[in-house]
């Protein structure tokens, strides 16, 4: 848990998916960052450097050594990360087969499937994730489901490994009260939600406290009267 506005170690590696042995070598080898100390001496990490620290990793990923990136400012960085040169940038065709993931759907190998988006995920970090491995994963499984290629449980197992994915995604920000808080949730009577969750997932990866409540939330005004005094923004 980190105190107001601040990250503990640990906190920051669940922020950045970069294990705490790696955090300290790169803030003490490359300086990269320049943490707080607490009253007991321990780290205390500002959301700068934790953005920071994750754009370097999505450098490294990439292609880049740790110690090529290390003396770029944030915008450098972050044109880095988006320079589309194939030689330096992972494609996820190289990472990923999608008949893999229909065939652990059809064994009904959940550990297996989670563990594959989840290398995923970390590969590729979040937004590519998103455009290059759950948005066409959920076009091939409609398609796939109409054509009468797969079955309804496969459907479902699919689409419930991605839910669980984007779940642990947006849970595991600290409880912070100097970020802006966003409540997530699908209109009445849509209970499809991976897109909820897909924006949900976003919002948190650009510094927003997410409050996911679910699908289908009421419209009523007595509902979100009690909601706008603690979270300023509704996405539906």
């Amino acid at each position: 848990m980190a105190e107001k506005g601040l990250y503990t170690i640990k906190a920051v590696a669940v922020e950045t998916g970069l294990s705490v042995h790696t955090i300290r070598a790169w803030e003490n080898r490359y300086q990269v960052i320049h943490p707080n100390r607490s009253a007991a001496n321990q780290r205390r990490y500002t959301w700068q450097e934790v953005q920071m620290l994750r754009f370097l990793k999505m450098a490294v990923d990439r292609g880049h050594s740790i110690g090529q990136v290390a003396p770029f400012e944030t915008d450098e960085l972050v044109r880095l990360i988006n320079f589309r040169d194939e030689a330096v940038v992972v494609n996820a065709a190289n990472l990923i087969r999608y008949e893999d993931l229909f065939e652990l759907s059809r064994s009904l190998d959940a550990f297996a499937l989670q563990q594959t988006l989840a290398r995923q995920l970390t590969e590729l970090g979040l937004f590519r994730f998103l455009a290059e491995v759950v948005s066409p994963l959920l076009a091939m499984i409609g398609e796939q489901w109409q054509q009468g290629k797969i079955r309804v449980y496969q459907e479902h197992f699919l689409t419930t490994a991605v839910r669980t994915i984007l779940l642990q995604y947006i849970k595991n920000r600290p409880d912070e009260t100097s970020y802006p808080r966003m409540v997530v949730s699908t209109p009445p009577g849509q209970y499809h939600e991976i897109g909820a969750l897909m924006n949900a997932a976003m919002a948190y990866s650009l510094g927003w406290e997410v409050l996911y409540l679910g699908p289908s939330l009421p419209v009523e005004r007595s509902f979100f009267m009690p909601l706008s005094s603690l979270a300023p923004v509704l996405s539906l």
